[in-house]
């Protein structure tokens, strides 16, 4: 083995153990992911631009992407429904790879065995690309959630196959990490939306029996109705009491 191999193989394995440890953070993937891409650059590893999309359960959107290149570090965004299906997605090579269940796809960019079958693969080229791998992480057997994973290099020779290798290891650990924090923001939305920010959050910070949570200075209160009829008449009900303090816990 030689010494680059050796290095590239020390760097993936620090990084897939600091991953493993993020995991059991609750970090947000946007910060767990440009980091990543900071240590992978920093450590040797010639990546000039990565991609990360997933799906998300959310009102609006169903899908989001993180993207990363050392100048302006890393963007979200997010997509609705209608746009998930568009011909741009369906003709890129994260379209392709989804469509067809690809687990990897990688397309050289310069010299005698370039193939740029996608056109966005002639703007990773002009932007100074050399090679383009893209990986495929399934969460279930019918491939319907997971992640979709894509790193541009920008040395002259492209990536080694140690460094492909490497890649796909530090991807899955990615993707692990990234489903963790995925599946917390799911429960997170649908407690905000059922329960309310300030009761779904005391809910997942685990008050979850009667009578948990902050007490409230309201104790009981007073409702008083009247009818239109009754104020019309002049007549004047007694108040009637109802007490509030279940609602109050």
């Amino acid at each position: 083995m030689d010494e680059q191999a050796a290095s590239t193989r020390v760097l993936g394995s620090a990084i897939v153990e600091w991953l493993a440890d993020q995991a059991l953070q609750d970090s947000e993937p946007a910060i767990l992911y440009g980091e990543l891409c900071q240590r992978l650059r920093g450590g040797g590893m010639p990546v000039l631009r990565g991609q990360v999309a997933f799906r998300v359960l959310h009102p609006l959107y169903n899908a989001s992407t993180l993207n990363w290149n050392a100048e302006r570090g890393v963007v979200v965004e997010h997509f609705r429904p209608e746009q998930s299906g568009q011909d741009q997605f369906l003709r890129s090579p994260m379209g392709h790879i989804l469509t067809h269940r690809l687990p990897v796809l990688r397309r050289r960019l310069t010299g005698d065995t370039a193939l740029l079958d996608f056109a966005v693969l002639e703007e990773f080229r002009a932007l100074g690309g050399t090679d383009y791998v893209v990986f495929l992480v399934g969460f279930d057997r019918a491939g319907r959630n997971g992640v979709i994973c894509s790193w541009l290099g920008d040395r002259a020779a492209g990536f080694t196959d140690n460094e492909i290798m490497q890649l796909q290891r530090v991807t899955r650990e990615l993707s692990i990490a990234l489903k963790a924090k995925i599946e917390r923001n799911v429960a997170q939305n649908i407690a905000h939306a059922y329960l309310g920010k300030r009761a779904g959050q005391a809910v997942l910070n685990g008050l979850i029996r009667r009578g948990d949570g902050e007490k409230s200075p309201l104790r009981c209160g007073t409702a008083i109705c009247a009818t239109r009829q009754n104020l019309r008449t002049g007549y004047r009900p007694k108040p009637s009491y109802t007490s509030l303090a279940a609602i109050s816990r």
